[in-house]
């Protein structure tokens, strides 16, 4: 039987003549490896605007490759096991005529072989057909500028190949299983076998109920931006793998315990719909977890990318109180003070040297200190961890040129703050229930903001004073100074603005410097 190729020819046939089973199931391949390639793809894309603003796209692809992969394991096991329930009788039969379960494994592998084979070169023609596509679609949504070059990315097709590889060998292992574990009868019957009651599997159920509730509590408990971002992801996994064992283990359990209240079950209307679900959900949950989480990925996806892009605008908007900001990091000293309004007095004559003019709107000074709670009170802290907050100041001075108006209560209460080496201070302040759209304007930061107002600009340079001695020379935070103003002008002219305004504005006469950013309204929102 070895000889004329008869397994390679055998299994070929096997493929055509089953290709009602075969063809969705190589189609459910090639689509999975090309959106596999797609996201991979654009991970690592060679044309995409290299901006600092933009450089977490990358990162975010990047993690949305390891979410697609995660659910083709899941999706192409489950669609292995539904084609092989159909194919049981046919290799009990081969079987029976003559074939040993070691000439069933050969047969097996080959069409494994095959689809692979199929599948692999099927999903990256897909994906090199679709990916400028969709490249061109990101450019759109994030107001890139088009670029009509096109690559291959030659590390996504073989990370696309692997993955595709080792899904295909995992589900021939299962198979083999299956195989070597059932003798010929039992397949041949298992067509016409009722359906066996599924097993309760408790800690299967137990774990379904963890993850599930997991990934909803980091939803609703997070609240910080910085920290949703790393834990998204870790919710999104234990939201799927907790639906899986959601249908598959909890809803037999649940199903069990409602059979086993006799006054509940022992009822018309319970009697036959209790029973019967308990039978469909063996069939059936791996495919109803499946809808559940598409049509979930879909509603967010859709609903959040378009609030997003929909609201970029007016959020844009919030964030410039003027279409121009520039954000300075300063050092404060008598050798080297800063003076805001001679960098106005520059800034103004870099507008009139391009042809544009602007008016201020307002400029404030603040302090940002990273701590952590502790005791009731404030630990600064040098670095960043994932318990940390941002403790911003300014003085009321500074509040009254951002709302036009004094902070409307007594500065009555007292923050407790320690610094590092045991050194600690009483500040008393009048605390912002929430943050003013306006403060921290375009430059605000993803870290979790807390903000005080202090009594005068006395207070504010004792509070850095302290941190700068306690802290050290390099680890202590600086004073920021945030400006804006409207600029009248073309929308290229103020796009291209903030690296003029950059390389022209010469410090002599301001005070001394750690940084200097220009953004526009316009260059943000591309």
């Amino acid at each position: 039987m070895r000889k004329g190729g008869f397994f390679p020819r055998l299994a070929l046939s096997n493929l055509m003549r089953s290709r009602q089973f075969y063809l969705p199931y190589l189609l459910t391949v090639i689509g999975t490896g090309a959106a596999y390639y797609i996201a991979s793809a654009l991970a690592g894309a060679r044309d995409l605007p290299v901006m600092t603003r933009y450089a977490y796209l990358a990162a975010f692809m990047q993690i949305g490759t390891f979410v697609i992969a995660l659910f083709a394991v899941i999706f192409l096991t489950y669609t292995n096991s539904f084609l092989m329930k159909r194919r049981r009788r046919e290799l009990g039969l081969y079987n029976i005529l003559g074939l040993g379960k070691r000439h069933i494994a050969v047969m097996l592998g080959l069409e494994t072989l095959y689809t692979a084979a199929a599948g692999i070169a099927g999903s990256i023609a897909l994906g090199l057909l679709l990916q400028k596509l969709v490249t061109l679609l990101l450019y759109k949504i994030m107001r890139f500028d088009a670029y009509y070059g096109f690559y291959v990315s030659g590390r996504s097709i073989g990370a696309t190949a692997i993955l595709l590889s080792v899904i295909l060998f995992f589900n021939l292992l299962l198979n083999l299983g299956r195989i070597h574990l059932q003798n010929p009868a039992e397949l041949l019957r298992e067509g016409s076998a009722g359906e066996r009651e599924p097993r309760t599997n408790r800690p299967a159920a137990v774990l379904g109920v963890l993850c599930l509730g997991g990934g909803y509590a980091i939803a609703v408990i997070t609240k910080s931006a910085s920290t949703a971002m790393g834990l998204y992801f870790i919710a999104v996994f234990l939201v799927i793998l907790g639906t899986y064992l959601l249908f598959s283990a909890v809803s037999i359990a649940v199903l069990k315990a409602l059979r086993n209240n006799k006054r509940y079950y022992y009822q018309t209307n319970h009697f036959i719909g209790v029973s019967g679900m308990l039978y469909r959900m063996k069939r059936n949950a791996a495919g109803l977890a499946n809808i559940c989480i598409l049509s979930t990925m879909v509603l967010v996806m859709i609903s959040g990318t378009l609030s997003l892009y929909l609201n970029s605008r007016d959020a844009i908007a919030r964030q410039f109180p003027g279409n121009m900001g520039i954000g300075v990091e300063y050092r404060p000293s008598a050798q080297s003070p800063f003076d805001s309004g001679a960098l106005s007095t520059q800034v103004a004559a870099e507008l009139r040297r391009e042809k544009l003019s602007g008016s201020p709107v307002y400029g404030y000074s603040w302090l940002g200190l990273l701590a952590a709670e502790k005791n009731g009170g404030y630990q600064i802290c040098s670095s960043y961890s994932g318990s940390s907050c941002q403790l911003c100041f300014l003085t009321a001075e500074q509040y009254a040129k951002i709302t036009g108006g004094a902070p409307e209560s007594e500065f009555s209460s007292e923050l407790s703050l320690a610094f590092p080496g045991g050194g600690k201070m009483q500040l008393s302040v009048r605390p912002l229930s929430k943050n003013l759209p306006a403060i921290g304007g375009a430059f605000a930061s993803t870290i979790e903001p807390k903000w005080f107002i202090l009594k005068d600009a006395f207070d504010l340079d004792a509070l850095y004073q302290a941190q700068a001695a306690a802290l050290g020379s390099e680890d202590a935070a600086s004073m920021s100074w945030y400006g804006f103003w409207n600029v009248k002008g073309e929308e290229q002219q103020l796009t291209d603005l903030p690296q003029t305004l950059e390389e022209g504005l010469a410090f002599d006469g301001t005070g001394s410097f750690e940084r200097l950013e220009v953004q526009t309204a316009q260059a943000y929102s591309r």
